[in-house]
């Protein structure tokens, strides 16, 4: 019979549970972003072009984005933006479980009063709530900075003109 050389300390260990865990926190944490628009065509159409391209590129999951639709709440005055945002739930998930809120309204008063955007912001901002709401909102020119990301323009266009391409 032979014996083994091995002196019993070389020998290698039954490996634990501890041994296969990560050893860096290294994996990026993707967030979780919830949006409410104030029109339901252009602004919903311009950030599914932005998510396509991150779940592309991995950056996020399909499922780490929502744009909240005007289903539920019409209106696309500043004020039902922010309550179309507070009232989501659905698949048993609300506004306040995802990491980043975000309502993204026009500056310019065509469709609404500046009373109703500043309590908007005042409202998205509540100390009330703990539960805080990022605001994105456009100037003017939201539609000419819309139309430059598709069309080269280098001259002076009417609001109506630029509406119309």
């Amino acid at each position: 019979m032979r014996r083994s050389r091995e002196k019993p300390s070389s020998r290698k260990k039954e490996q634990e549970k501890k041994d296969f865990q990560r050893k860096t926190n290294d994996k990026e944490k993707v967030h979780d972003i919830i949006i409410s628009c104030e029109d339901s065509v252009s602004a919903p159409a311009y950030f599914q072009k932005i998510i396509d391209k991150l779940i592309q590129n991995k950056k996020i999951t399909q499922d780490s984005i929502v744009i909240v639709n005007q289903k539920k709440v019409k209106g696309s005055n500043p004020t039902k933006v922010l309550e179309r945002l507070k009232n989501y739930n659905e698949d048993g998930k609300q506004y306040k479980d995802f990491a980043d809120k975000w309502i993204v309204i026009d500056r310019d008063t065509g469709g609404h009063t500046a009373k109703d955007f500043n309590e908007a912001l005042q409202n998205s901002k509540s100390k009330i709530s703990k539960y805080n709401v990022e605001v994105a909102y456009a100037n003017d020119s939201f539609e000419l900075w819309y139309l430059l990301h598709f069309d080269y323009v280098d001259s002076f266009l009417h609001r109506e003109d630029i509406n119309k391409k």
